[in-house]
């Protein structure tokens, strides 16, 4: 588990040397830098639960970042000169990184589940330079991009032997009866194991608005968040038809692993009119 919380303000370049100008009507800033990683990932997570003697009957479980413990955030900010009663488009784009990662391991009837989660997003603010105070952006935070995977089985395992006991009748040489049964507590059972790995990277962007803004010079800040969370578990299933041998010889485990990162991110900010309400449209079919 990786547990940390930085807010980072990074030294942008501007396009335009007359972002605070009076007559300013449009800005733009870009990081060509991770927005909070210093090694690669923002936010990572990882659980294992492994499923012995010890703890046949009872199982194993294991959670990590469910209560928001792997978010990071970070962001970026960019300044604007707003006249009285006017609108802020802000569009907003970033490079978001997942990785998830579930493994799955068991025999005789056990079973293994695990859960990985990864998520990218962004919330914007608009804060007046003269006395701070801030105004939330329409829509307030948009999740640019996020994965669940699960993987759950009930596996077998390999069988690799069985002894088996033989009773049988001989006459004259001659084998005339054959007796005998066996179960999987006579076998040597193997574990069988199953995997996934997904990594993706791929920009994604949204358009905000900030409506009807007071006049003054405003801080547009971008706060990204990731979040990373993970669940395991591994355990004989009393419903089972297999528990009486799971218990006896129990072994399986379960992994989870998932990271976020957020970089390459960009806004563009310009002075618009926008219309609330105005997207209403009617819907024809062409045959």
């Amino acid at each position: 588990m990786k547990n940390r919380t930085l807010i980072t303000a990074i030294a942008l370049s501007f396009v335009s040397t007359s972002v605070l100008a009076a007559s300013a009507k449009f800005a733009a800033v870009y990081s060509e830098d991770p927005i909070v990683s210093d090694n690669g990932w923002d936010s990572i997570s990882t659980c294992e639960a492994i499923l012995d003697e010890n703890n046949a009957e009872t199982g194993d479980t294991c959670e990590d970042g469910l209560d928001g413990g792997n978010v990071a955030t970070g962001m970026i900010m960019a300044n604007i000169r707003v006249p009285n009663k006017k609108e802020l488009l802000v569009g907003l784009s970033g490079l978001v990184g997942l990785y998830t990662e579930t493994a799955v391991r068991g025999k005789k009837g056990s079973t293994s589940y695990a859960m990985a989660f990864a998520e990218g997003s962004v919330g914007l603010q608009a804060c007046r330079a003269s006395d701070n105070v801030c105004f939330a952006s329409v829509p307030r935070d948009i999740v640019l991009s996020n994965r669940r995977q699960e993987l759950e089985a009930t596996l077998a395992g390999v069988i690799e032997e069985c002894v088996v006991e033989i009773d049988y009748t001989e006459v004259d040489g001659e084998i005339t009866e054959i007796a005998g049964s066996f179960d999987l507590n006579d076998c040597t059972v193997s574990p069988e194991e199953i995997s996934l790995a997904v990594e993706t990277l791929a920009a994604h962007s949204y358009n905000f608005v900030f409506p009807n803004l007071p006049q003054g010079d405003y801080n547009v800040i971008a706060t990204f968040k990731t979040d990373a969370q993970t669940e395991a578990r591994a355990y004989c299933d009393p419903s089972s038809s297999t528990y009486q041998y799971c218990i006896v010889d129990a072994e399986a485990s379960a992994y989870a692993e998932a990271r976020a990162v957020i970089s390459k991110a960009m806004m563009t900010i310009q002075e618009v009119r926008a219309v609330k309400g105005s997207l209403d449209m009617e819907l024809v079919v062409i045959e």
